[in-house]
């Protein structure tokens, strides 16, 4: 079975509550959307707060559409998403996008403590320790 008709998750729970959401290279709006849709459903249903560690191995922006659905969510579940995650660290390795993440963070869309990174180990020390 090809890797297009049954794309893997993008989510996984890891131990010490650490939500791992890795966004892959490429990926249409219907796998967007699928997984998007699973992660709120993962942080609505969350028993206990979470760290929240993304890895975006994209190169470009997402689509005008995937950014608008990702801003509402922020906007109407600010109070939610407040509640269940600690904080968050973004791993990217395209300057760029750490650039955007860091003025979108500055904009105040991120109702919890945000940091980027070039590597995921640096991200993951950081979640674990605050340093």
């Amino acid at each position: 079975m090809d890797e297009r008709s049954n794309p893997p998750a993008w989510i996984e729970v890891r131990p010490g509550s650490v939500l791992r959401v890795t966004i892959p290279a490429s990926y249409s709006d219907q796998e967007f959307a699928q997984q998007f849709d699973q992660l709120q459903h993962v942080l609505r249903e969350a028993q206990e707060s979470l760290r929240l560690l993304i890895v975006i191995k994209m190169q470009s922006r997402s689509t005008p559409s995937n950014r608008e659905r990702a801003k509402r969510f922020f906007h109407t579940e600010k109070l939610m998403l407040k509640r269940t995650i600690t904080r968050a660290a973004l791993v990217s390795d395209n300057v760029a996008i750490r650039g955007a993440i860091a003025a979108v963070r500055l904009l105040g869309l991120f109702p919890f403590p945000t940091k980027t990174f070039e590597d995921a180990a640096a991200a993951e020390t950081w979640l674990s320790t605050g340093k």
